[in-house]
Parts: C-alpha cells; sequence; structure tokens
C-alpha cells in the first residue's frame, strides 16, 4: 500500500493523501483528503475529511512541492480514519482482534 502522508499547502489547506511515486518536482497522489473543522452536535468542533479534488474522483494527482509548505506523517488516529474513509473498510483496532 502506498505511504499516508499529510501536506501543509501554501493555500493553508492541509490535506491527507496517499504518496504513489515522487518525481523530481511533484509528488503523485491518490485519494486526497482536505482536514476541515466540522461543528459537533454537542457544540465542539472535530476534524472531518472531505474530498480535496472535486473534479477528478480516482487515480493519480501531481502535487508540486513547490506548493508544499510542511509535510509529515499523520498520527495513527488521523490515519486510521483516513485508510477507512478512502478503503470503505473499518480497520481493527489493536486488542480488539477476537480469536477463536
Amino acid at each position: 500500500m502506498s505511504e499516508v502522508k499529510s501536506f501543509r499547502l501554501v493555500s493553508g489547506e492541509e490535506i491527507l493523501c496517499q504518496v504513489v511515486s515522487e518525481p523530481t518536482d511533484a509528488y503523485l497522489v491518490t485519494h486526497p483528503r482536505v482536514l476541515q473543522l466540522m461543528p459537533t452536535p454537542q457544540g465542539g468542533y472535530g476534524l472531518g475529511l472531505l474530498p480535496w479534488f472535486h473534479s477528478k474522483s480516482s487515480g493519480e494527482i501531481a502535487v508540486k512541492k513547490s506548493h508544499i509548505v510542511a509535510e509529515c506523517s499523520p498520527d495513527a488516529d488521523t490515519e486510521k480514519a483516513y485508510l477507512e474513509q478512502v478503503s470503505g473498510i473499518k480497520l481493527a483496532t489493536p486488542g480488539g482482534i477476537l480469536h477463536g
């Protein structure tokens, strides 16, 4: 599977994506999601993952390195939520696997 990365762009957006390859001047990514603060029913805020590129639902997208201010690997909870959303598969948590 591709590596999940978080990029802060010059636009101020933070995106999560799967990096497929890294040509010289760009990252080729799939399933980009922008992190967005979303109000919760309790009156607070949580993070939402929304599609970043609405006109292209599948395939690779080039993100120019010159448009990235910072990059990192997301924390485990954020990566898990992202992978569950893009794969449609609910991931097991450590200690949550039943043995027969």
